[in-house]
């Protein structure tokens, strides 16, 4: 009799903790390690207005879960953070960083060539003596998964203005 009650229990637990792992969602987690460059200068006086590129963004995740960067939003600020003049704006992108299968040797994902458009902060700078502004880029991923959870790592990215 006591080996059918242990034989039970030990398959109660093994039922409780599947089901406890099943129920347990677990969020992506990433965060930005490397942006280069990390600012540009603007030259308000030339006729050319174009856009700006991030060369390249590295993304490193923290646990073990695949996700999906889906979308980039961005957003303009003055230098101080005080006033946003610009934003925000999603721009949808698809960037898949799988998560951490061996603590010893993580995956970075990088993303290369991200264009910034600059007309707003060359009009902004202009409209207002301000020879600096910032943008926020936040990245939002979602579980590989289905559950819809999500993160978003975010970085800023600064704008000053040519002497």
């Amino acid at each position: 009799m006591k080996k059918i009650f242990a034989l039970m229990a030990c398959l109660f637990i093994f039922v409780a903790c599947d089901f406890t792992k099943e129920s347990v969602k677990v969020r992506p987690d990433i965060d930005i390690t490397y942006i280069k460059p990390i600012a540009a200068y603007i030259d308000i006086d030339s006729l050319v207005r174009a856009s700006i590129k991030i060369e390249e963004i590295h993304f490193v995740p923290r646990n073990s879960v695949d996700c999906v960067i889906d979308r980039m939003v961005l957003e303009y600020y003055s230098s101080d953070g005080k006033e946003r003049f610009l934003g925000p704006i999603e721009v949808p992108m698809y960037v898949k960083i799988k998560g951490i299968v061996d603590p010893e040797e993580v995956d970075t994902t990088v993303i290369e060539e991200i264009p910034l458009p600059v007309d707003t902060v060359v009009g902004y700078m202009l409209n207002k003596p301000a020879n600096n502004a910032k943008a926020l880029l936040q990245f939002i991923s979602y579980d590989d998964y289905g559950d819809g959870t999500c993160d978003t790592a975010r970085c800023w990215f600064g704008f000053y203005r040519t002497p």
